[in-house]
């Protein structure tokens, strides 16, 4: 439908709008210039559109009709039904990202959780280790103690003389 109207719109046919583009003075930038040429004008040149008060026919001459109550019912119906698949969609992806970080937030505590079980396993290593060693260092000290005294029991039998011999 919409093409039917657009073929038959009528426009003027007095003057014709060439664009160019120029630099703009102080700033640098590119900035648009439309030129309005012919006679329908005075053949003077017009800065914008605006100016040259172009208007398009009106009425029964514009060959386009008025939209009826139906149709602008049915293009805001379809326009809300595209907005609200579009709502869907974000609804979707926020509870994506919601679950993402919930998930989130459980491995953290997960890790946190292990963190400390590992910490605590250090901990007592440690203490495990310390006995350990004192536990070693003690065995050895009773074995040098034992030793020294076995050494000294010997020392003393020797000492004394063979006594079984009679004579």
């Amino acid at each position: 439908m919409a093409d039917a109207a657009a073929k038959n719109v009528v426009y003027p046919s007095k003057f014709s709008v060439q664009p160019s583009w120029s630099e703009s003075g102080g700033s640098g930038g590119m900035a648009r210039t439309v030129e309005a040429l012919g006679s329908g004008i005075g053949g003077e040149n017009v800065a914008s559109l605006s100016e040259a008060k172009l208007r398009r026919p009106t009425g029964k001459d514009s060959g386009m009709a008025d939209p009826t109550r139906e149709e602008i019912d049915a293009k805001l119906a379809a326009v809300e039904a595209r907005i609200e698949a579009r709502l869907v969609g974000i609804d979707g992806k926020l509870d994506r990202i919601t679950d993402q970080i919930v998930t989130m937030a459980s491995q953290v505590k997960e890790s946190k959780e292990a963190a400390s079980g590992a910490k605590d396993a250090v901990n007592s290593m440690k203490w495990h280790t310390l006995a350990t060693v004192l536990g070693a260092v003690a065995i050895i000290l009773a074995m040098w103690t034992i030793w020294a005294q076995g050494m000294e029991f010997v020392a003393a039998l020797m000492s004394q003389g063979p006594s079984g011999t009679g004579g």
